[in-house]
């Protein structure tokens, strides 16, 4: 029986993906490839991405990513169709929420807030709060030891093949979402169990 169900953040409850591709290109200027340097590696921290492209210029990359990220969230950063239905309904069945994500606490905290999300989610695991990041299980297991359930009591949502390999370490359900940048079998090839088609599938499969 399922009685926790963790979410990934960007990618997965909130389409960030706008705000993130245009805070890169602020930050690294026209000689950035997305399709090459960007997308593949999805869901992993800001300073490890940098670091691949430029590491002698990460720390000021990164201050100028998130003066710019920051300046333009809330104008950006949308919930993804049927996330806050989602997590009412699991609410209403008793199963418990929290989210996982490699941003910072407080900027996934904001976007939570913004989208109108926070009300329905029990605890945040970010960046700053875990020494080692998915797909690492700590984070997960981090998340579980919060909402008081155990790892074979819980199903993880994510859009990257992080998100998948951190849940099947944990010993948790890894339930991937279609509306990834990486594709259903890669996802599958990563764990994922299922792919949501959208999130109303979510509450049938786990309540």
């Amino acid at each position: 029986m399922i009685r926790a169900v963790l979410f990934d953040l960007d990618g997965t409850l909130l389409d960030t993906g706008p705000l993130i591709l245009a805070s890169f290109r602020h930050a690294l200027g026209s000689g950035l490839d997305v399709e090459r340097d960007i997308l593949p590696h999805f869901g992993e921290p800001l300073r490890d991405t940098l670091r691949r492209l430029q590491p002698d210029r990460v720390e000021e990359l990164v201050s100028t990513y998130r003066a710019f990220n920051l300046e333009h969230h809330d104008e950006m950063v949308r919930a993804f169709p049927g996330a806050g239905a989602a997590l009412a309904a699991l609410r209403s069945a008793g199963i418990a929420r929290a989210v996982v994500t490699s941003k910072m606490h407080a900027t996934a905290e904001r976007g939570l807030r913004v989208c109108g999300l926070d009300h329905l989610v029990e605890a945040v695991v970010g960046l700053d709060d875990v020494a080692v990041v998915k797909p690492d299980p700590a984070p997960l297991l981090r998340a579980l030891d919060e909402l008081g359930c155990t790892p074979a009591e819980a199903a993880m949502v994510g859009d990257t093949p992080a998100d998948m390999g951190a849940a099947v370490a944990a010993g948790c359900w890894a339930i991937a979402v279609g509306w990834s940048t990486f594709s259903g079998e890669r996802l599958r090839e990563a764990g994922a169990l299922h792919v949501l088609g959208s999130f109303a599938e979510l509450p049938r499969l786990v309540c």
